[in-house]
């Protein structure tokens, strides 16, 4: 599992803690300041996203075309496809399901709403091969009910 803490550490970034009024974080490519209210999760996945922003190359605010591209890099990062595949069939809450993978709502639902054509297939074909295939598969062309909840 990716540990932006530990990437922070080994690329020697220096993480400030700092009151950055509406915003959960920010870098200028060296450094990066998050707000010192974030809950531990909000934390790791705004170290995430900045930790992203560096290796990308950004500096400065960016359009909104690539903080979408910069957030479901960094959902693919903290979320890998067979984690969410552990959850395929739960019929837990999103928010549940975001704590169970220490990631944030807004982190699943970017994870969901970018899955791949091929991530969206494996995600059908576990629903149809799991023990409760009957129970639980898609009409055609109908979504996965993780699918569905998610607005993906």
């Amino acid at each position: 599992m990716f540990d932006p803490w530990q990437a922070a550490a080994e690329q020697q970034l220096r993480i400030y803690l700092t009151d950055l009024g509406e915003l959960s974080g920010v870098t200028d490519g060296e450094h990066v300041w998050l707000s010192p209210d974030l809950t531990w999760v909000e934390a790791r996945c705004t170290l995430a996203h900045e930790l992203e922003h560096i290796t990308a190359g950004h500096v400065g605010h960016q359009p909104p075309a690539v903080e979408r591209w910069v957030r479901v890099r960094v959902a693919r990062r903290l979320i890998p496809l067979e984690r969410l595949l552990g959850h395929r069939e739960s019929q837990e809450h999103p928010a549940t399901i975001a704590e169970t993978l220490n990631v944030t709502l807004g982190v699943l639902r970017d994870r969901i709403r970018g899955l791949t054509l091929e991530e969206r297939a494996r995600l059908y074909r576990r629903e149809r091969e799991g023990p409760s295939a009957a129970r639980h598969e898609s009409p055609p062309g109908g979504a996965p009910a993780m699918l569905d909840t998610m607005g993906a």
